[in-house]
């Protein structure tokens, strides 16, 4: 299972906003792709009606999929029926010094 955040445009993005645990330590550039969309609270609307499966943890949400190509239809899926979604890097938060 493969899971994807999902965060709010506009919203800076940090290791807070997303589900999955970060590196302790990492030398390359570091990035976790998300869904990024105009409204959460309907984004969670819209997946839950239509069955899709998400993972919820300290107000934080993911979408889950068995292969990355179903990301896709999940997009399209969030973008036919009012919200506003894009794949994205959510890790623009995030900084190792």
């Amino acid at each position: 299972m493969i899971h994807y955040p999902i965060v709010q445009k506009g919203e800076c993005a940090n290791p807070a906003a997303t589900i999955c645990a970060l590196p302790d330590f990492y030398m390359q550039d570091f990035s976790i792709v998300g869904l990024r969309v105009n409204n959460c609270n309907r984004a969670e609307e819209v997946l839950t009606q239509k069955g899709v499966p998400l993972e919820k943890k300290d107000q934080r949400l993911a979408v889950s999929v068995e292969k990355a190509a179903q990301i896709l239809k999940v997009v399209h899926l969030l973008n036919t029926n009012g919200v506003t979604c894009d794949i994205a890097d959510v890790a623009d938060g995030i900084y190792q010094g």
